[in-house]
């Protein structure tokens, strides 16, 4: 099997959740190492027939943020672990529109920010190789 650079995995993962409409589809071929994509938005399409055309064992959609955790439960665990005080709050603030900006908002003015931006990266990092393992994506760091 290939061996995948795990900064390119990162750098797939970021790219498909850039997209809130899963408008983005990426796919590993664990046989070859290729990382392919298509993008209906942008009218791209490197996956071809790819799913029907080999074993599927071969093949691993990278996830999008909310299947490992790393959506708005993360900021539940973030807000549960390091701002208890105001736990409440945050959970309340994810029942409406623009959630996510007000959360940002709160953290700049608990002066948070950056101890969110860390941890965020953090567990993203974590969920990402948890992932990878149970996918049987190789990895070279």
């Amino acid at each position: 099997m290939a061996k995948f650079n795990f900064s390119e995995i990162v750098t797939a993962f970021e790219y498909r959740n850039s997209s809130y409409d899963g408008d983005i589809t990426i796919i590993l071929r664990k046989d070859t190492g290729e990382i392919l994509f298509r993008s209906k938005v942008l009218g791209k399409d490197k996956i071809g027939n790819i799913e029907s055309e080999i074993d599927k064992d071969l093949l691993a959609y990278i996830p999008h943020k909310d299947d490992i955790d790393l959506g708005k439960q993360l900021v539940f665990n973030f807000a549960g672990e390091r701002m208890q005080h105001v736990y409440g709050k945050v959970r309340g603030m994810f029942h409406h529109r623009g959630a996510y900006q007000k959360f940002i908002e709160l953290l700049e003015r608990k002066e948070k920010l950056r101890e969110w931006h860390e941890y965020e990266s953090e567990q993203q990092e974590k969920a990402l190789r948890r992932w990878c393992k149970i996918n049987e994506i190789e990895l070279e760091d």
